[in-house]
């Protein structure tokens, strides 16, 4: 279990740093595989973490609880992205 969470962590670190070479639209969708494979082992290895740190009978409980909680801080970075990028980038080629 440790050998997945420092893999997964180390993987993550620079999920975003591929974002720098997409030009084009079939960029993004090679670049895509690997942050996507990178960001779910990061998250199985997070998950498998917290289920295995809760108190035997209520694995789902505490996963539920991850869950909706996950759903939220998602829900919620969206909107301050939103937000920032109506306030400091606008990008008139964006909006045709």
């Amino acid at each position: 279990m440790q050998v997945l969470l420092v893999a997964g962590t180390i993987l993550a670190l620079p999920i975003l740093v591929p974002l720098l070479v997409i030009h084009s639209g079939w960029m993004a969708l090679v670049v895509a595989a690997p942050m996507g494979l990178a960001g779910g082992l990061a998250d199985a290895a997070g998950i498998d973490l917290i289920i295995r740190s809760c108190p035997k009978g209520f694995e789902g409980s505490v996963f539920a609880g991850v869950s909706g909680l996950a759903a939220i801080v998602g829900q919620s970075s969206n909107l301050l992205g939103t937000s920032l990028f109506e306030r400091y980038l606008k990008f008139p080629w964006l909006s045709r």
